[in-house]
């Protein structure tokens, strides 16, 4: 039952990929925010399809722990590809921090362009976190939230830590514009297993956690968040 519910819903939902991301195209000539409310339509088609065929949905804790004003950093746990589909729907007009080659991608990657997305070259070291901090700095002074999944890379629940680290990209960010970070656990591993086919039912947890104030040692504000976001995850699982 579970293979039947979990093709059917990959099916359907490359098929709802292929007609929103052509379909939704002329969106792409209007104002930013404006494009960014249409596309939401695609990820509320993809939440029906997992909430009504494969029995999967979410709930979100801890919303009253986001800043009200300016802008913030959101660093989250990413376990599946089904947070991705989620964000926007949870947080609102956020930017992704994701590796360049995503642009490129036909129709996807122009909407990611048009909403302003912030791309990294993952690969080029130091000057990965330069060009981060230049990107970054128009999204900031529009007083919008940076997502960041501080690991890197989906983790699977069976990695630790030591399998996959925690980068710097966040700390740096966080020192270097002096923004507050809003830890984030989930347990979305647990349904939607990394590179699995088969989809699980169930609530996935997004948990948001009490901010990280700006301002405290680089070293310290990475442990704190570190810690924060595996604890929970792991409560969570």
């Amino acid at each position: 039952m579970l293979f039947i519910r979990s093709t059917v819903f990959n099916i359907l939902s490359i098929i709802v990929n292929v007609v929103i991301c052509i379909g939704l195209v002329w969106s792409l000539l209007l104002p930013r925010r404006m494009t960014f409310s249409i596309i939401l339509i695609y990820f509320q088609i993809i939440h029906i399809l997992e909430k009504y065929i494969l029995g999967l949905d979410y709930k979100v804790i801890g919303l009253e722990n986001l800043p009200k004003n300016g802008a913030y950093i959101i660093a989250m746990k990413h376990q599946s590809i089904y947070e991705t589909f989620k964000i926007f729907m949870v947080f609102g007009y956020i930017a992704i921090i994701m590796k360049r080659e995503l642009g490129w991608i036909p129709f996807w990657g122009w909407y990611a362009r048009k909403t302003k997305m912030i791309f990294v070259n993952r690969g080029a070291g130091g000057a990965a976190v330069k060009s981060l901090l230049e990107n970054a700095k128009p999204i900031i002074n529009e007083n919008r939230p940076i997502l960041i999944y501080p690991q890197g890379t989906r983790v699977s629940i069976h990695e630790t830590t030591k399998d996959r680290p925690y980068k710097q990209g966040s700390i740096r960010l966080y020192e270097h514009y002096n923004l507050p970070i809003v830890p984030v656990a989930m347990n979305s591993g647990k349904f939607w297993p990394k590179r699995s086919y088969i989809k699980h039912p169930g609530i996935v947890t997004f948990k948001i956690m009490p901010a990280i104030p700006a301002g405290l040692p680089p070293k310290e504000a990475l442990e704190r968040m570190r810690d924060t976001i595996e604890i929970e995850s792991q409560k969570l699982l």
